[in-house]
């Protein structure tokens, strides 16, 4: 029988003076489960039941209280920040949640249909230390690849419980579930499912909280600053998140902060809460964004710093030991911009598509607007011809089919057409973005514009002579407007043919 007899609680500290026998002491972390706070009730009711079940009795429930467990004692308490972010996570899940009916409509994916929340249920039904957990791993997931994000997850991990281990051997002073904690084994491939599943979760808040998300990323692409400067992995991490968890709890709090690091901003793009901002650079701006669950008028200021990088954006840099099985840890370094590390929806790859297409016209693309509206009015006219019977117009709109390449392409530009202020802004740095790195996206054109610029091409599409003679004196006016004579200087020669 185990001997207990140095199983003393410490009242004030938490912590459990243990004795060596009961150091062996193993404890299933599957069987603990706590009632989630009540403002994440509304994640839990829009989950499927077998996502459900998964949460609060499946691996991920798991990992979630053996993190939570291990963690707890470094990180500060958020209570208002916990609650914040319940009311969001609620909002965002609600927005995607179907009914009975709704599932079914889903047949054999009904089981998985609806917003993916799964660790974010694991981490409320497992306690406050592992919802910190949950927004630690959506931080690393918006800023870093899975294996990247995994490798960081392997080595934080095997840090602290060496750190708890050391201590107790130290002291024989623990705290019994940390300890515990620190005892059992999370393998790689757990992490990795902890990772992919954050992920799904930032894909679906993304897309709920699209239009507010879209501003904040906008601000961003004009700060110039690092998460931290520490070379160590371990320490960075944990200083990036327990800074970002202690500013956001007193912007929730009403109380004002400032950036002096990326930490709360990349904090912030990645657990969707939108505090009102005082923007210094590169000019002087309110934003207003008016985000419910900051009632208490917390604003956080950006810009006051003075620029230690070159490149725009949030950045990280860090040496990772665990990326690859041998060798010396790689060096890793990314960031968040609108226009990196997300994904896109069919709507905005289209306007990178427009962006590779514009970039293989050469000059004849460098006006975005102009040239979006031509490739729309020539669309709308092969359309009219289409009607009226010309076969070959019908082969470029597709004919009977419902989209075609070109029809995509016009509806992209007509949506550029119309958009204006922050979504205008969002369609010029996704074409931008396809003007930089689409280059080959689409092919290599013989010739921009589809051949409409080599000489006689356009001419030879024309159906009758005196359209053709109509074309070319329209582009005798504009000739001679731009030489700065008279139209009637310039004649018209062509062959009639009987």
């Amino acid at each position: 029988m185990t001997s207990f007899s140095k199983f003393i609680p410490g009242i004030a500290s938490g912590s459990l003076e243990i004795a060596p026998a009961l150091a062996n002491l193993n404890f299933d972390f599957a069987l603990w489960k706590v009632a989630a706070p009540k403002e994440f009730e509304g994640v839990g009711s829009a989950l499927s039941t077998s996502r459900r079940d998964d949460a609060e009795r499946g691996i991920l429930h798991t990992i979630a209280r053996k993190l939570g467990a291990l963690f707890e004692r470094k990180l500060p308490s958020t209570p208002g920040l916990t609650r914040a972010y319940g009311t969001r996570a609620s909002e965002i899940a609600q927005a995607l949640s179907l009914d009975e009916q709704g599932r079914k409509s889903y047949g054999v994916f009904a089981s998985r249909a609806g917003a993916d929340a799964t660790s974010l249920w694991a981490a409320a039904t497992s306690g406050t230390s592992a919802i910190s957990v949950h927004l630690l791993a959506c931080m690393l997931a918006r800023i870093w690849d899975a294996p990247e994000a995994t490798s960081i997850w392997v080595e934080i991990v095997k840090r602290r419980k060496e750190e708890v281990i050391a201590e107790f051997d130290e002291t024989d002073i623990a705290h019994l579930a940390t300890f515990n904690a620190a005892q059992q084994d999370l393998p790689r491939a757990q992490i990795a499912e902890w990772d992919d599943s954050a992920r799904a979760w930032l894909r679906v808040a993304d897309g709920v909280k699209k239009k507010q998300q879209k501003q904040l990323m906008l601000i961003l692409d004009n700060v110039q600053v690092p998460v931290n400067a520490k070379t160590d992995t371990y320490e960075s991490v944990m200083e990036a998140w327990s800074n970002a968890l202690t500013q956001v709890e007193a912007l929730v709090q009403g109380i004002s902060q400032q950036a002096r690091s990326g930490d709360i901003l990349l904090a912030l793009s990645s657990w969707h809460l939108f505090p009102n901002l005082t923007v210094v650079t590169p000019s002087m701006a309110h934003v207003r964004q008016n985000d419910p669950v900051f009632g208490s008028g917390g604003v956080l200021t950006i810009g006051l710093q003075a620029p230690t990088i070159q490149e725009k954006g949030v950045h990280w840099s860090l040496p990772l030991a665990y990326l690859r099985h041998y060798g010396a840890p790689v060096v890793s370094a990314r960031s968040i911009r609108s226009g990196l590390r997300s994904r896109l929806s069919l709507q905005e790859l289209l306007q990178a598509t427009l962006g590779s297409l514009l970039q293989s016209w050469g000059a004849a693309g460098q006006d975005t607007f102009r040239s979006l509206r031509w490739l729309s009015s020539m669309y709308h006219l092969l359309l009219e011809g289409t009607k009226l019977g010309n076969d070959k117009a019908a082969v470029l709109t597709g004919g009977a089919a419902e989209h075609s390449w070109l029809a995509l392409l016009s509806e992209a530009a007509n949506l550029y057409m119309v958009s204006e202020g922050l979504e205008r802004q969002h369609n010029n740095k996704l074409i931008s973005l396809g003007r930089k790195h689409g280059k080959t996206f689409l092919g290599t054109p013989s010739a921009p514009i589809f051949g409409l610029l080599e000489r006689g091409n356009f001419i030879k599409m024309m159906a009758s002579e005196e359209e053709r003679i109509e074309l070319l004196r329209k582009v005798g006016k504009n000739m001679a407007e731009q030489m700065g004579i008279d139209s009637s200087q310039i004649f018209i020669r062509y062959k009639h043919e009987l």
